[in-house]
């Protein structure tokens, strides 16, 4: 054998050595700063301690088992309320099929649909027919209560409210017309209720509808009008 091969095969064993002596050396370093626990000679004093020992690593025992107890019985009550649970998803699952299947043994009539719409149709035309009478009725009252006044009282009263001056009592809107621009305002449009005033709007009316709690005003422009949201 070549003094190449001998080496090569010693060369392992050589590192395995070195590591041996790098861990005993730890070992020994560990030592020199931990101070050694010695037993005296007395055979009853070793019993001692060595019963003491035995009895803490029993305790640790027991409270290791009595914890592993107690999560199996967590376990155990967690485990028996998720059976509850799947029972219960299983009746109301068979019910769900019991009344599915009875409802596509029925024959539904083939004239449902024709009928629940013409019903629809029924109730959107009373409604509006309800409404036509009540908005009738509305202007007649207010037409009858509070009629447009002669145009010197409008000029009159519109300086005494330091309003926009008027040219005309002719281009002066009714109070019908009014409470018809706010409610148009309110439901085609209830993202921006608002109506501007211009020099049509009597300030009387104005200030009829305001006092009256009809109207509210924006907070930052006094000349924007709209209607109470009664509805909500």
């Amino acid at each position: 054998m070549s003094s190449v091969t001998q080496f090569a095969s010693v060369q392992p064993r050589v590192r395995i050595l070195r590591e041996k002596e790098r861990r005993l050396r730890a070992e020994l370093a560990l030592l020199k700063i931990t101070d050694p626990r010695t037993l005296p000679n007395d055979p009853q004093v070793i019993k001692k301690v060595m019963l003491t020992d035995m009895q803490r690593q029993v305790s640790q025992v027991k409270e290791t088992v009595s914890l592993v107890k107690s999560q199996r019985q967590e376990l155990l009550a967690s485990m028996e309320r998720e059976e509850q649970y799947k029972e219960q998803l299983v009746a109301v699952n068979e019910k769900l099929q019991e009344k599915s299947n009875s409802l596509e043994a029925e024959d539904p009539p083939q004239d449902a649909v024709e009928t629940v719409t013409q019903e629809l149709e029924n109730k959107i035309n009373a409604a509006g027919k309800t409404e036509e009478a009540m908005m009738k009725k509305l202007a007649d009252f207010v037409e009858e209560h509070f009629p447009l006044p002669e145009p010197a009282q409008i000029a009159k009263t519109s300086k005494d409210l330091r309003s926009r001056k008027q040219q005309s009592g002719k281009e002066t809107l009714q109070l019908k017309v009014i409470l018809l621009e706010l409610m148009t305002k309110c439901v085609e449009s209830p993202n921006d209720p608002y109506l501007m005033l211009d020099e049509r709007h009597w300030p009387a009316y104005i200030e009829l509808l305001l006092r009256c709690n009809i109207i509210l005003q924006h907070p930052d422009n006094d000349r924007r009008i709209k209607l109470v949201p009664f509805h909500l």
